[in-house]
């Protein structure tokens, strides 16, 4: 379950289906992630073919997904939850 979002943008298309703050290139992969996070029970759940989940460095239960080029959700998973969900050109 998504628990907290850090990015506006995404909050607002989760939480009230808005698009506005997105780059809307990315508008149906984002929502398609937004949709696994939420069902996710383990962080097993995410690892699948083309979302490149893979663990952060230096950040204890902070994951990543692929969205787009350089764009990933960044999150911590913690006993099936998602907290500080964002939406980030980290590279």
């Amino acid at each position: 379950m998504i628990k907290s979002i850090k990015h506006k943008g995404l909050k607002r298309l989760w939480e009230k289906n808005d698009s506005s703050k997105v780059n809307p290139e990315h508008l149906e992969r984002l929502k398609s992630r937004l949709s696994l996070l939420a069902a996710a029970k383990v962080i097993d759940d995410m690892d699948r073919p083309g979302l490149r989940l893979h663990s952060l460095q230096g950040h204890e239960n902070r994951w990543a997904i692929n969205v787009s080029g350089n764009w990933r959700l960044t999150f911590d998973f913690v006993d099936g939850d998602v907290y500080v969900l964002d939406y980030e050109d980290y590279h």
